[in-house]
């Protein structure tokens, strides 16, 4: 019976050092480019949205990742419209402005980055004398539109 019950002890210290040894640690780190000449340039690192939302990401559906360059010509804008998933934009060329209905108005010149308001109407206008060309990736679903129209 005493023997049973070691080797009962025996093998459950075994199987903890088993599993303890198994399986990958991750541990969060930034990136090491030491390979590149010239390493890269941070854009954006933000948990929230312009308008100071938590960024949440779509439950509904297979992720779907679109990637598209939108142009926008000189005094042109947008519709009213909201996004329903998350989207980072980034400011290739020009200057637009945004009115966030009722959470102000941002101006966002070549070279800035944003994660757009999500599921807030707005509007974006180009206030610059060149057309405005926008990098826009929205992080949303199959289920999901990336824009719905007021």
């Amino acid at each position: 019976m005493k023997f049973k019950r070691h080797l009962w002890s025996y093998t459950s210290i075994v199987v903890l050092i088993i599993f303890s040894q198994c399986g990958p640690t991750y541990a969060i780190q930034e990136p090491r480019y030491e390979d590149l000449k010239q390493p890269p340039e941070r854009l954006l690192e933000t948990g929230e949205t312009v308008i100071g939302q938590p960024i949440k990401y779509p439950s509904d559906g297979v992720p779907k990742i679109t990637a598209l360059i939108v142009t926008v010509a000189p005094g042109e804008q947008t519709v009213v419209h909201k996004h329903p998933v998350p989207l980072f934009g980034y400011v290739i060329s020009g200057e637009i402005e945004v009115d966030y209905d009722g959470k102000g108005t941002k101006r966002y010149a070549a070279g800035h980055a944003f994660m757009e308001a999500i599921d807030w109407w707005h509007k974006g206008r180009n206030v610059g004398d060149v057309p405005a060309r926008i990098l826009i990736v929205y992080m949303g679903s199959e289920r999901l539109p990336n824009v719905i129209r007021k």
